[in-house]
């Protein structure tokens, strides 16, 4: 990575993954630190990454909202295209994981605040379609929302995944994603992610677990295991939500993300769910 980006000086590296780098970096113009991710692919990927990249700032760009990381530029560094947002002082939730365990009032804390960020993103209709605590960050105990890469917006000309693609990383990848139907998600597809994000947060491991292939057959043939049997502290009510959102079937599912943040408001208020139980559990 070049000492300079443009007007940024580049400072440090503080996260890496299998899509980019991110470092923390110093705007020079507008004297503010800010997050600067650089693509690490070959030369032969550039074009298609590089369309996902402007995809994730032309999604995220339209979108206003205080639970979301906004992105500031956009360009290319030796042929290496790079993307700037704002930079966020603290840990993905992956890492805020690690260091503590949540508990269940917590849990439903973290992910009502996400439902009501995804609420207004799928109101301008982007859906962000890979949710996983990794694109989470955690900044003075606020979840924020970042990396829509993944993000399908509801114009012809964006929607660049085709039929045939596997998107989103397994573990928190709806049945409908994971089936290879990526093109057809809807909201409900991250309703399925943020019930992967609340299953970990309140059993501290993901529904299903294996290699990529298992977990694929899983998420789209196998129910999710309750979570009660590993809390069992949890409550029925907070077990109806996560296994509400996990639903195979997206019918069978919170239709919209407003409508989960309402639930889980009622379950941290301590009045009645809406949501009821989709079978009778002993």
């Amino acid at each position: 990575i070049c000492e300079m980006v443009r007007h940024y000086r580049v400072e440090t590296q503080i996260w890496a993954g299998s899509f980019a780098l991110v470092y923390a970096a110093w705007d020079t113009t507008l004297n503010r630190r800010v997050a600067l991710k650089v693509l690490r692919v070959s030369k032969s990927d550039r074009s298609g990454v590089s369309a996902r990249l402007r995809r994730e700032a032309l999604a995220t760009a339209s979108l206003q909202h205080p639970g979301i990381v906004p992105v500031y530029e956009t360009g290319s560094c030796n042929n290496l295209p790079f993307i700037v947002t704002r930079f966020v002082d603290g840990p993905n939730l992956e890492d805020a994981l690690r260091a503590q365990a949540y508990s269940a009032r917590q849990s439903a804390e973290v992910v009502q605040q996400l439902a009501t960020a995804l609420a207004a993103a799928h109101r301008q209709g982007v859906v962000h379609r890979d949710l996983k605590p990794s694109n989470i960050m955690i900044e003075n105990g606020r979840p924020l929302l970042l990396d829509f890469g993944l993000a399908h917006v509801s114009e012809a000309s964006l929607q660049l995944t085709c039929e045939g693609d596997v998107v989103g990383t397994p573990a928190y990848r709806s049945p409908e994603q994971a089936s290879g139907k990526g093109w057809q998600a809807d909201p409900r597809a991250d309703i399925y992610g943020l019930g992967a994000v609340l299953y970990r947060l309140v059993c501290g491991q993901v529904p299903y677990e294996g290699s990529m292939a298992e977990v694929i057959h899983q998420v789209i043939h196998q129910e999710v295991p309750d979570p009660r049997k590993i809390r069992p502290e949890i409550g029925r009510d907070l077990q109806t939500i996560i296994t509400k959102c996990l639903a195979k079937d997206p019918e069978d599912r919170y239709q919209t993300a407003t409508e989960l943040a309402d639930d889980l408001t009622r379950y941290l208020e301590g009045a009645p769910i809406q949501a009821r139980p989709l079978v009778v559990l002993a």
